[in-house]
């Protein structure tokens, strides 16, 4: 991210990576969507992780199952005004 992007006073959308502590089971990738529109975004490269899975959604959506495998890089849309978490995992 640039200073611009976190100075926009106007921006609605924040993902992020919580890395695992010991004995998790992997990471989780959060991804937070407070504007009225959707979001396009990419699921992350992550060390040791070769995929993830929907463990949640507040915003249910086509083509998004819960559980169902996603791999890294690929595009993603979070619904507007929604929480999305998904799990990764070797």
């Amino acid at each position: 991210m640039t200073e611009r992007d976190w100075s926009d006073t106007g921006a609605r959308f924040l993902a992020y990576v919580l890395a695992p502590r010991d004995g998790a089971p992997g990471p989780l990738f959060v991804v937070l969507n407070a504007a009225s529109e959707p979001v396009r975004f990419t699921i992350p490269e992550w060390p040791g992780c070769a995929r993830w899975r929907l463990e949640l959604t507040t915003q249910p959506q086509a083509g998004m199952q819960q559980g169902a495998p996603i791999r890294p890089l690929a595009q993603a849309t979070a619904p507007a005004r929604s929480v999305t978490v998904f799990c990764g995992s070797a």
